[in-house]
């Protein structure tokens, strides 16, 4: 089961968070009763490929109605590290 509620966390024998990017697992946070390896690995795979529909939506949005990202320039200086706005010119 993918994102359950209260009740199925209070009886389930597997408890499992899974980050991913388009590429790979990149953290896996889990808590489980004991639990055959071969069940485990498929959750986390499982996981996964539901992140990538995620991913997917979350391009699409992006794609439809986001902006470019806004980029800053930073420079060390004697007094710490300033960061310019590269849009306006100001430190």
């Amino acid at each position: 089961m993918v994102n359950p509620g209260n009740g199925e966390k209070a009886v389930s024998d597997l408890l499992l968070t899974v980050a991913s990017t388009k590429e790979k697992v990149i953290m896996i946070e889990a808590g489980a009763n004991e639990l055959p390896e071969d069940k485990m690995i498929e959750a986390i795979y499982l996981a996964h490929d539901v992140n990538q529909q995620i991913i997917g939506f979350f391009e699409s949005i992006i794609e439809e109605c986001g902006k470019e990202k806004h980029e800053l320039c930073f420079q060390r200086h004697s007094r710490g590290i300033i960061c310019e706005d590269e849009g306006s010119g100001k430190a």
